[in-house]
């Protein structure tokens, strides 16, 4: 006779098959990213995709904002923002309350590269998604919108 687990609770294999899988997801998401950068501009880093993508998504930010949100120091992010603006992907322009500061803004160029990116990824994954069903697609979208919000919460 088999014996039955609870459902309710996660198993130890469970969470290893679990941590085996997202690991595996990471790997292809590093590299997805290396890809998209580059197909953005031939020479811009990942780390600067990920700062771009983010103004994208966020819209114009100050230096240290986007030091808070990567969690990284004021000098690398100054670095990545150096060479997003000297590859013509974003923009100083200055805060409109405090004079001093000035805000990182994407340039119509970046906006639009970063489109393109977007849409060919979202091609791609289509193309491995393309023999899923709806109620598949729909249930994994929701288990990784549960996922995020466990693994997110404080």
């Amino acid at each position: 006779m088999s014996e039955t687990r609870p459902s309710s609770r996660a198993t130890d294999e469970d969470v290893r098959r679990i941590q085996l899988e997202l690991g595996v997801l990471i790997s292809h998401a590093r590299r997805s990213i290396r890809e998209a950068a580059t197909f953005v501009h031939p020479d811009l880093q990942s780390s600067g995709y990920a700062i771009l993508f983010h103004l994208v998504q966020e819209g114009p930010t100050l230096a240290r904002g986007l030091a808070e949100s990567f969690g990284l120091d004021k000098a690398a992010i100054s670095r990545q923002v150096a060479q997003l603006e000297q590859l013509g992907l974003i923009a100083r322009t200055p805060h409109p309350v405090d004079g001093r500061a000035q805000l990182l803004t994407v340039t119509d160029e970046g906006r639009r590269r970063c489109a393109d990116d977007i849409d060919r990824r979202a091609a791609i994954l289509r193309s491995h998604l393309s023999s899923w069903s709806g109620a598949d697609l729909r249930s994994l979208g929701e288990l990784l919108g549960r996922l995020n919000g466990s693994v997110t919460r404080p």
